[in-house]
């Protein structure tokens, strides 16, 4: 899990992931590198990795919400799921993108 945020500090991190119980290691960026380099651009947004270093999917996790505060009753998609498991099997991602629902990442400052 990355955080992509200037100003979000490990504690921040740590509550946030507490109390949505998320799994797995938790990794600030607040210098936005992996944003740009994957080409992520709204949290949250899933990019997978392939061991070249080659994106092989960008986008929505699954289809909860249709648009910024209008959530489903039922989630019917599971956009990530249905990437990781081609992955996981050697094969090609079927749908290499979808379109993520969240708030933007800000731009990297320049140096």
């Amino acid at each position: 899990m990355v955080y992509p945020d200037y100003d979000t500090t490990a504690d921040a991190v740590k509550r946030h992931a507490n109390e949505f119980k998320l799994p797995g290691p938790l990794l600030l960026d607040p210098r936005l590198e992996l944003a740009q380099k994957t080409g992520a651009t709204v949290t949250p947004e899933a990019v997978v990795v392939g061991a070249a270093g080659k994106v092989l999917y960008r986008g929505r996790i699954n289809n909860r919400f249709q648009d910024l505060g209008r959530e489903r009753n039922v989630t019917t998609r599971h956009d990530l799921r249905e990437a990781l498991l081609p992955v996981l099997a050697g094969k090609p991602v079927v749908v290499a993108e979808t379109k993520a629902v969240g708030c933007f990442i800000p731009e990297r400052k320049k140096k």
